[in-house]
């Protein structure tokens, strides 16, 4: 009975917080048009700087939302795995990296086939090389497989996540600047949204020390999928 009660309560959990991620994301599609339409009458402003501000407020607002979606769609993925190059695909997002400005060099190869949901694959790695790029320095990007898995290791040198904090910043919407301004801290998705990605795929996603004790290393192992 008691176990029978722990189950229960566990798939109520469950589904309050797939409801409560369905009403976000919900909610934040509905921003979308009002959000247009604040755009359109900031424009239309005398005031130059007021202008400025504006702008500025409604990108936070949409960087925002948009994250909430992407979010939504990372733990919700659909549809049929992809046979898809990780090697390509890790080149792909290395370069985006750099256009950017971020310093970001690519190790090793992986060398196998890969089943996956690769517009996810790409936003996740996007995203840990934009962290990288942002709070790390840049960031060594290492690849290799083995019979078991596929493994992905992002190391940066920047001041890394004390070990107590770390798996709270695997969770949504957590940072550890105290901004909460999209411009300086971010929405707090970019690392949960990889999170979501990889654990849809099988896998796990890890953080932990960088090399030498300085910095941090995301440790990413994706499980070869069958067929």
């Amino acid at each position: 009975q008691a176990a029978q009660a722990f189950n229960q309560m566990q798939q109520q959990l469950q589904q309050a917080a797939q409801a409560r991620e369905e009403l976000l994301a919900a909610v934040s599609h509905d921003l979308r048009s009002p959000l247009t339409r604040l755009r359109l009458r900031t424009e239309l402003l005398a005031d130059e700087s007021a202008r400025t501000r504006w702008r500025a407020d409604l990108d936070d607002m949409q960087e925002l939302v948009d994250s909430i979606l992407d979010y939504s769609s990372a733990t919700q993925l659909r549809g049929e795995r992809e046979p898809l190059d990780i090697d390509a695909l890790l080149r792909t997002v290395v370069d985006d990296a750099r256009e950017a400005g971020h310093a970001v060099q690519l190790q090793g190869q992986v060398g196998v086939a890969y089943r996956g949901f690769p517009r996810s694959l790409k936003r996740a790695l996007a995203n840990l090389l934009d962290n990288a790029g942002r709070y790390g320095g840049g960031a060594w990007v290492k690849a290799w497989s083995d019979a078991r898995a596929i493994h992905i290791r992002i190391v940066d040198e920047g001041p890394g996540i004390p070990a107590e904090q770390r798996a709270r910043m695997l969770q949504p919407f957590q940072r550890l600047e105290a901004s909460r301004s999209a411009r300086h801290g971010g929405t707090g998705l970019g690392l949960s949204i990889a999170v979501a990605v990889v654990q849809a795929h099988g896998g796990e996603l890890l953080l932990e020390d960088g090399e030498a004790g300085r910095g941090l290393c995301v440790r990413i192992t994706l499980p070869h999928a069958p067929g």
